[in-house]
């Protein structure tokens, strides 16, 4: 078999020659070694850099999650406590959460793993200072995400070893480096490493248990025995692999492949295997090897995810409101140890009806109209694993999966790798909803296979006879290189995500220093004028009243030479009578000035001058704000509009309470941008833009996913298409991308762009198929735009843009609906042009014929012609 490999795939390990110097093959050995451990370092570096790259802000929703019920949980003193559903505080359900349906077995391992670091940490804090390396209470809400990322990055790393493994024992151990190095700079697992997710858990795991399907299946060992070790470490592994993620459990039909690769090797066809005793005494094997790994896996998952079970407390109290009936003793005890937790199945079933094409809530928007197969294939090739690593992986299992079906001599080594890349990539690329890090397991495989397809071109190249030998080598070597520094590179510049600060930071930071709060302090460094906007977010000054006191400290040396009230008016006015004149009393650090003024209902800025006060940065200073006389002042601030099923912006960040402190919403809070259109939403949005003074859009949720479904939301796509071209009266006056730069390159993954030397324009319209999927971006780096209010706008014009859609037409339709039938199952425009050309029903048909003036003569003649149809087609179908 091995000879027969020569042309087309690298030789195994067992390919080494007799003859060739064992002083040889052991500093080999050790090269290999010292690539793997470079390799490790490597992925150690893209997995670690920037682990607080949001600032503490919790911007990833299902981490966000993750964080609050893993802080919430308490370690148990005994594994029966651990294995009782109804009160283990391991338990989610049992602190406060009635949905849960992420796996356990990580969960449990950061919870206990966080409460030893904590406990490390105090060993070494002395006098309550903790050391520089404990900087964070892993147990609490802001310190165990970052434990979280950490052991991400650290088992997905464990992944990346045993591909490794893996691919030395099916090829050689060039091929399993190469593979490695591939997955340790893929940029889908270092941004999932990043997060205190399950899904590198998931991706680790299924790498470590295809390795022990492949020791199962005999790759690598100098005597093919039956080893049942390998057996029941394929159990234990799936079921801590479907314990971390359920939607693993098609990885269990891997095992069989294994039993049928070491019939296969021992020697046996099916007719061997039925018809000789040799033969069925391995098959008998192999069953009991299968039936070993199912019972171990099954063990494994009821231990490692103990709540997806009922307890005896539990079992009791389901019967009993099922039946009505208490339960016997034997049917307690069987549904206590292997009936589900009805909590559970019932997370399960809500989930599923959460992803599938009829669930109509904002997430489920962005799925519509994305073609199966090609949609998560092509992010997978573009973004997850990069270009030249995503089309190897490609050809390398196409060219793999032919082998493998024309049983060509290596076709035992792909069984595995394109068995379960091929059954899991259209488990998940023909669901319904096609995440890209469902992806996830598959691409140790898929690596695996681009590097021994690489790998194969490079020794079909060495062996050649052909007069182009050389070339063929360069070429080869060549394409080698090219795979590696574009992953390599890819994966660089994808990194400056987390070594800069995050978008909504970098947005929120501008907000603070751009958009106007209640009060802003002018100063003045080196004779340039300044502002720095104060903490007051609304603050009513009254006779007798208790004075406002704003505290801050200044970023810079500087001197204050005024504070500028932004939003001020007078509460009582009454349009026609004549207001009573205020006085206040502004102070700096005790110095200050009195300053009159006059109020109506309409906001204003006013200006108080004080004497020039050198400022130093960084110190404690206060405003004292007094009102003497006079009617009473309502201080405002800037009114922000966000949008629903997204996050606030700005954050609160530098120990700054955002909306706490500095601004304040528009009526009724973040806007339901995607509540579908109507009449009384078209005047909600009116309202709410003649309120608002900033709008900001803090990813592209709604601006990029609202228009799939252009029949419920054409008062929307109207809105946001005026808004960036600044025909409603708003101007973009800021935006934040987190584009990937490489070298000249500008690389836009949030609408699938390219640009040199200068950015690529991103915002309206929507981008096209080439676009990253939206978690991509919106988890880690999404764009953010800010518009604010200008002096063009006004009410009319806005009543006229919003007012000019027919909402009578709109059709609400769910994301299946608007896939199926994007036009509503109305006549596209070139139909409808179609139909009116060629004549109305009159035209084409004579009302007055005879057919139509006779329905019993119709029938006759269409009854006859139903027969004659039917004699005609008779022959041909015969």
């Amino acid at each position: 078999m091995q000879a027969e490999q020569i042309d087309t795939t690298p030789p195994t390990e067992s390919n080494d020659t007799p003859e060739a110097p064992r002083k040889r093959r052991f500093s080999w050995e050790n090269l290999a070694v010292i690539g793997l451990l470079l390799v490790l370092f490597l992925a150690a570096y893209f997995r670690f850099t920037g682990l607080n790259w949001d600032d503490g802000t919790h911007l990833h929703p299902d981490e966000r999650f993750l964080t609050i019920v893993t802080s919430q949980l308490e370690t148990v003193d005994d594994p029966i406590t651990y294995l009782k559903t109804s009160e283990s505080t391991l338990n989610p359900y049992n602190v406060g959460q009635g949905f849960y349906v992420y796996g356990n077995f990580p969960m449990t391992v950061t919870r206990y793993t966080a409460e030893w670091a904590n406990s490390a940490c105090e060993t070494f804090t002395t006098d309550g200072v903790r050391p520089d390396w404990c900087p964070y209470n892993f147990t609490a809400y802001d310190g165990i995400h970052i434990w979280g990322r950490l052991l991400a990055g650290l088992v997905d790393i464990i992944g990346v070893l045993f591909l490794f493994l893996m691919g030395r024992r099916l090829y050689n151990w060039q091929v399993g480096l190469l593979a490695s190095l591939l997955l340790a700079t893929a940029v889908m697992p270092i941004q999932q490493s990043h997060f205190y997710t399950m899904d590198t858990w998931a991706s680790a795991l299924t790498a470590v248990t295809l390795y022990t399907a492949v020791r199962a299946a005999g790759f690598g060992d100098d005597e093919l025995r039956w080893k049942y070790r390998w057996w029941i470490l394929f159990g234990l592994t799936l079921g801590l692999t479907i314990a971390s993620r359920i939607n693993i459990a098609p990885l269990a039909i891997i095992i069989n492949i294994s039993g049928v690769i070491w019939l296969a090797k021992r020697g046996h066809t099916w007719r061997t295997v039925w018809h000789t005793d040799a033969g069925t005494t391995d098959l008998y094997r192999v069953v009991l090897g299968v039936i070993l790994a199912a019972a171990i896996s099954i063990l494994t998952f009821r231990v490692a995810q103990p709540y997806a079970f009922a307890d005896r407390a539990i079992a009791y109290d389901n019967h009993l409101e099922m039946t009505g009936e208490e339960p016997g003793f034997i049917s307690l005890t069987l549904q206590s140890l292997i009936g589900f937790n009805p909590q559970w199945r019932s997370n399960m079933e809500e989930i599923q009806r959460l992803q599938a094409p009829e669930a109509s809530f904002p997430p489920a928007t962005q799925w519509v109209d994305r073609t199966p197969i090609l949609f998560p294939l092509t992010n997978m090739v573009l973004y997850g694993m990069g270009l030249g690593a995503g089309t190897m992986a490609i050809i390398g299992f196409l060219w793999a999966l032919w082998r493998l079906v024309r049983f060509k001599p290596d076709w035992l080594a792909h069984a595995i790798p394109v068995t379960w890349s091929g059954l899991y990539f259209f488990f998940m690329a023909t669901r319904w909803v096609k995440s890209i890090r469902y992806f996830l397991p598959v691409y140790p495989t898929l690596l695996l296979l681009a590097a021994w397809a690489l790998m194969a071109f490079c020794y079909h190249a060495k062996r050649s006879q052909s007069r182009w030998r050389p070339l063929q080598q360069i070429t080869a070597a060549g394409l080698v290189v090219v795979v590696v520094l574009s992953s390599f590179f890819w994966a660089d510049g994808f990194l400056n995500i987390y070594r800069q600060p995050m978008t909504r930071v970098t947005a929120s930071e501008w907000m603070y220093e751009n958009i106007p709060t209640g009060a802003t302090l002018l100063y003045e460094v080196d004779g340039e004028s300044k502002e720095y906007h104060l903490p007051l977010k609304q603050f009513e000054f009254t006779e007798n009243g208790i004075p406002l006191n704003i505290g801050f400290t200044l970023p810079e040396d500087g001197v204050a030479t005024a504070v500028r009230f932004n939003y001020l008016t007078n509460p009582l006015y009454v349009e026609g009578l004549s207001s009573e004149p205020t006085s206040l009393l502004v102070q700096l650090n005790s110095a200050g000035t009195r300053i009159d003024i006059t109020l109506d209902d309409q906001r204003q800025a006013i200006i108080a001058d004080l004497p020039d006060t050198p400022i130093t940065a960084d110190e404690s200073n206060l405003i004292t704000v007094q009102h003497m006389s006079g009617s009473p002042i309502f201080a405002g601030t800037s009114l922000l509009a966000n949008e629903h099923w997204d996050d606030l912006l700005p954050t609160n960040t530098g120990g700054r309470s955002a909306y706490g402190a500095y601004y304040t919403e528009v009526s009724g809070g973040q806007r339901p941008v995607t509540h579908p259109d109507n009449f009384d939403k078209r005047e909600e949005m009116v309202k709410w833009l003649d309120e608002a003074d900033y709008i900001v859009l803090s990813s592209q949720r709604a601006v990029w996913s609202t228009p799939r479904i252009p029949l419920t939301y054409p008062m929307t796509m109207r809105y946001y298409e005026t808004l960036f071209s600044g025909e409603l009266g708003y101007d973009l006056v800021h935006q934040t991308h987190a584009d990937i730069s490489i070298g000249p390159l500008k690389i836009s993954d949030t609408t699938g762009q390219i640009g040199w030397n200068e950015w690529p324009d991103v915002g309206w319209p929507p981008p096209g198929d080439l676009a990253a999927e939206e978690a991509f971006s919106v988890y880690d780096h999404p764009p953010v735009w800010i518009f604010a209010k200008s002096d063009r706008y006004s009410h009319e014009n806005t009543i006229d843009i919003l007012g000019a859609v027919d909402l009578s037409q709109t059709v609400f339709m769910n994301p299946g609906e608007a896939t199926r039938a994007p036009n509503g199952l109305m006549l596209d425009a070139t139909a409808v042009d179609t139909q009116r050309e060629n004549g109305t029903f009159n035209d084409l048909f004579n009302p007055d014929g005879l057919l139509s003036q006779n329905p019993w003569l119709a029938a006759i003649v269409w009854w006859i012609a139903v027969i004659l149809l039917g004699w005609l087609t008779f022959p041909i179908s015969f």
